[in-house]
């Protein structure tokens, strides 16, 4: 057995209404939200493009993207991107403001250096691995999404698809690497695989995610009322708790290390070693 990786107990369901108020948004937009590193294999291209073929097939004026990554981080150079596709007024960045006696977290469009909307200070940066927001701030954006998504070309775990989960927000993932297990402990939305290809540093087979099939799944799931999306979010919730708990890692972990205590005989090894010292070791 393995004892999944939990949560802190700061993740948990927030109202969203009163989030997005916290926010500066209105409480009726549609928010596509995704936490991932801003590295490599991070698809935020693909990402990009599929959300610009969303807008594009729905002509929706309420749907907004909310990235929390960095830049610049040496992957992806975001301002490019949302330039290239178009998309520069529809998506949010997460920005946090380095004014200490401010530090107030909120979204905004991109900016190398954003107006705090809290302190007025031009202070707002993109906050990363090493000038990151707390884990309160960070339920706080979770629950402002109305589903994750995180599209990776791999996954060894994806500790925000669980902190997701925690908050009660419905996620779409990858159909690839650890991200499969995802399907039946959490009934995540699974983006369908197009190709693979072998990246060059790693050997590794990597995953190429459907775009096609993104924006169907932003588009049904969109088209649902918003009590049958709340739904799904209390479903995810409550599979998190079932499968990704503390009490269930605490659980796995004490029933590991107890199977290993019976099947060995440490107890007994360790109660015959003799307790005398030997006689031949030089004092000086």
């Amino acid at each position: 057995n393995v004892a999944s990786p939990s949560t802190q107990p700061e993740f948990r369901p927030l109202d969203k209404t009163k989030v997005r108020t916290s926010f500066g948004l209105d409480k009726d937009v549609n928010i596509i939200g995704t936490v991932m590193r801003n590295q490599p294999r991070k698809q935020f291209p693909s990402l990009f493009s599929a959300f610009k073929k969303y807008l594009d097939n729905t002509k929706s004026t309420n749907t907004y993207l909310w990235v929390h990554a960095r830049f610049p981080d040496n992957a992806w150079p975001f301002p490019s991107l949302i330039q290239e596709y178009g998309i520069t007024n529809r998506v949010f960045f997460t920005y946090i403001c380095t004014n200490n006696k401010c530090n107030a977290v909120f979204p905004a469009h991109y900016q190398d250096i954003a107006v705090c909307p809290n302190c007025n200070e031009i202070s707002g940066i993109m906050p990363g691995t090493t000038a990151g927001i707390n884990s309160d701030d960070l339920c706080r954006v979770y629950n402002a999404f109305d589903v994750t998504t995180i599209y990776s070309s791999s996954e060894g775990f994806g500790i925000p698809i669980v902190e997701s989960a925690s908050c009660g927000i419905p996620l779409m993932v990858v159909d690839y690497s650890a991200m499969e297990d995802f399907k039946t402990t959490l009934s995540v939305e699974s983006v369908k695989v197009s190709a693979f290809y072998k990246e060059m540093a790693t050997g590794q087979d990597k995953a190429v995610p459907n775009e096609e099939h993104l924006i169907e799944l932003w588009t049904k799931f969109f088209n649902k009322p918003s009590s049958m999306r709340k739904t799904i979010g209390l479903r995810t919730l409550t599979q998190f708790q079932k499968n990704y708990g503390w009490g269930y890692t605490a659980q796995t972990w004490s029933d590991s290390i107890y199977e290993v205590y019976e099947q060995s005989n440490w107890k007994s090894e360790f109660v015959n070693i003799s307790p005398a010292e030997p006689s031949n070791i030089p004092m000086s």
